[in-house]
């Protein structure tokens, strides 16, 4: 319980030095000189939906949003036509106070993301999706029984090579996730050849999507959409004002909050022998709290031999 503990509340981004407990504070993009605050609000990551407190830093026009938005579409491969649906979309994420939170720890996961959507041939603004997922918690559970950084079912997430014991869990482990969630992207691509489709069924399930492509008689996804679940009408304008916000955001925020790492300096390595996160810490002197987030996959203090364990030296 501890370490499940210690882990939800290392996904809170600081910006000052790990043993300093100080609330979130805004630094200049070029300025990142700490990893997590692993001491501040331990509830955000179970009440971050939940916040509105204040809208993005700066004012943008309509106009100003309609034709960014269309240029950020000539640089993607993942598009939708701009419209007052998506326009609502990118307005409710930007009421979101802890939003720049959040892009600032998509950073540290996008070298992960982007590997792996390279390695499977997939688009590279499908690393914004983990953002409508999950918010970006590798342990993020929904009611449905959805886990992990990409929210895999369980029947889904077994297809694709995940499991879990009472000990390793691989639901919550991002690169095994990602992988299987690449997989599974494509997979899905190759059913309906449409993205927008392809984000409706990742979120509903093949077999909704594919009744409400026979129900519409057309494989457009703004006819499509009338025939999907309230939810997953939701799911597609949500992820293209994540993908919009995130590719444009210099034009609501001046400032990203950033980790001081990011995934391309995580190291693997497979035990030969049962540890614990404290021993395995102090024998390789690195950060316990680092090796906590690091690792959301082993959910209890102790290390099975033969799993792979992630650190940062």
């Amino acid at each position: 319980m501890l370490k499940q503990i210690i882990t939800i509340t290392a996904l809170l981004i600081s910006l000052t030095v790990c043993s300093q407990k100080l609330k979130m504070v805004k630094t200049d993009i070029k300025d990142s000189l700490s990893f997590i605050d692993y001491e501040s609000d331990a509830k955000w990551i179970k009440t971050i939906k939940g916040y509105k407190l204040s809208e993005s830093e700066i004012k943008v026009t309509r106009v100003q949003i309609r034709d960014n938005f269309e240029f950020s579409n000539s640089n993607s491969d993942v598009i939708i036509e701009y419209n007052d649906i998506i326009d609502d979309y990118i307005s409710k994420y930007t009421s979101y106070s802890w939003l720049p939170k959040t892009y600032g720890l998509l950073n540290f996961y996008e070298p992960l993301f982007e590997a792996k959507l390279k390695e499977y041939n997939l688009p590279l603004d499908l690393k914004y999706l983990p953002i409508v997922e999950s918010n970006l918690n590798p342990v993020a559970g929904s009611w449905a029984g959805a886990s992990g950084l990409w929210q895999f079912m369980p029947l889904t997430g077994k297809q694709y090579g995940l499991a879990k014991s009472n000990k390793v869990n691989l639901f919550y482990d991002p690169l095994m996730s990602t992988d299987s969630a690449c997989r599974y992207l494509k997979q899905l691509f190759k059913i309906f050849g449409d993205w927008n489709l392809v984000l409706s069924a990742y979120n509903s399930g093949e077999g909704r999507v594919l009744k409400a492509i026979k129900a519409a008689g057309s494989k457009n996804y703004w006819k499509v959409r009338k025939f999907l679940p309230a939810e997953t009408r939701a799911y597609a304008p949500s992820f293209h004002a994540v993908r919009f916000i995130g590719k444009m955001y210099g034009i609501y925020y001046s400032y990203l909050p950033r980790l001081k790492y990011n995934y391309s300096e995580v190291r693997e390595v497979t035990l030969k022998q049962t540890t614990t996160f404290r021993s395995f810490a102090s024998i390789n002197k690195v950060n316990l709290e680092v090796l906590y987030f690091l690792n959301p996959h082993i959910v209890t203090e102790e290390i099975p031999k033969n799993t792979f364990i992630y650190y940062i030296k």
